[in-house]
């Protein structure tokens, strides 16, 4: 019972849900799908749920907040690899589950910057993290109407934020477990990278510890820089910045 659909552009993490849920087998309305979670440098990523009502909840107890995005795009797999296994172990213990598996799927944002890293959609399951190649996702019972809707308002030239407010609401007349009111979020990229040579020390100590614990080696790392368009404004603004990246989408919704 749940519909969340996101996108990644240039401008940042664009990501829309449902609001209904279940109470005793009575519908109710108002749930909260969509968190907005800090990181490390005052950065945040978006987690839209699907699947058990006390999914955020666990999620806002257990939340690492000083947890540093890499710096390439390389090593951002392992990054939510990590997310999704650290998400997985207590829900899991706390009986949200279904033949043994995590019961339901997550959706992360992780917004970009002008320096690095680019704003990227991921589903994530038991132990496991996807990344939505073409920067698009959905996940909960409407997650088939939501993306169709959502190629084919983008294919007709549909601004995003406009798209993905509009792709879960028409989620929500196809899918039964779905309900408005629709929650939207836009989180924005930033503009450059948390200091200007790179991940402050305590990133650093912790990024190696990380790997080191996985087996990853550390690697050095190189910044490319990249030209800044113009955001969107209809959107729920959550963070100050911006942080384009190329794309015909964009353009379109930059007006050029």
């Amino acid at each position: 019972m749940t519909t969340v659909v996101g996108l990644a552009g240039h401008s940042g993490v664009w990501m829309a849900a449902d609001s209904l849920t279940n109470v005793y087998d009575r519908p109710v309305s108002g749930a909260e799908k969509i968190l907005r979670l800090p990181i490390a440098g005052n950065r945040h990523v978006l987690l839209g749920f699907s699947g058990n009502a006390g999914m955020p909840g666990i999620v806002r107890r257990i939340w690492d907040a000083d947890r540093c995005l890499p710096d390439e795009a390389s090593e951002l797999q392992s990054w939510c690899d990590e997310i999704a296994s650290q998400l997985t172990e207590p829900m899991v213990a706390a009986g949200m589950v279904e033949d043994g598996m995590l019961d339901g799927n997550l959706l992360l944002g992780v917004s970009g910057r002008t320096v690095g890293v680019e704003s990227t959609i991921w589903t994530l399951g038991h132990h496991m993290a996807i990344r939505h190649p073409d920067d698009r996702g959905a996940v909960g019972s409407g997650e088939g109407p939501a993306i169709g809707a959502l190629d084919a308002l983008l294919s007709c030239g549909v601004p995003p934020h406009d798209a993905v407010r509009q792709a879960c609401k028409f989620a929500i007349i196809r899918d039964r477990w779905s309900g408005y009111p629709v929650n939207e979020v836009w989180l924005p990229a930033t503009e450059s990278p948390a200091t200007p040579n790179g991940p402050s020390a305590s990133c650093r100590r912790r990024r190696s510890s990380s790997r080191a614990a996985l087996g990853i080696p550390c690697v050095a790392t190189r910044s490319h820089d990249r030209s800044q368009k113009g955001l969107p404004v209809r959107f729920q603004v959550l963070l100050g910045g911006g942080s384009p990246r190329v794309s015909d989408l964009d353009r379109r919704d930059a007006g050029e």
